[in-house]
């Protein structure tokens, strides 16, 4: 199967994908962390313009996401977001997120999600 990776760049995308990307954010946050993943979507929403975001997305074929599970094709996710350096100053973009379905993990995947990100 072919994996294309996609960059989502407008908030307009990000909203068609949120209810692809909640669970996966969940899986992230954990159950204490008092943050939702709407939260979580809405900051990385505001912070879509800023040079250091980056939302990819690999999926299977040139389709439109779905959700994962039978029949779907959004097969990872890696969310980078600036992270500020308290000393100096300097910003850099920082991996939040880094996720891939587990029936296509041990396969690359993630290392193709990170390798294109840098």
């Amino acid at each position: 199967m072919h994996v294309d990776l996609a960059v989502v760049s407008t908030p307009e995308e990000l909203r068609a994908l949120a209810a692809l990307l909640e669970p996966w954010i969940a899986e992230r946050l954990g159950p204490e962390s008092g943050t939702t993943p709407a939260q979580v979507l809405t900051g990385i929403e505001r912070r879509l313009a800023e040079p250091e975001t980056l939302v990819l997305l690999a999926r299977s074929g040139a389709q439109p996401a779905r959700a994962a599970g039978a029949g779907s094709d959004l097969l990872g996710v890696l969310i980078a977001l600036a992270h500020v350096d308290p000393f100096s100053g300097r910003r850099r973009p920082e991996i939040c997120l880094l996720h891939v379905h587990t029936s296509w993990r041990n396969r690359g995947l993630a290392r193709a999600l990170v390798a294109d990100a840098t």
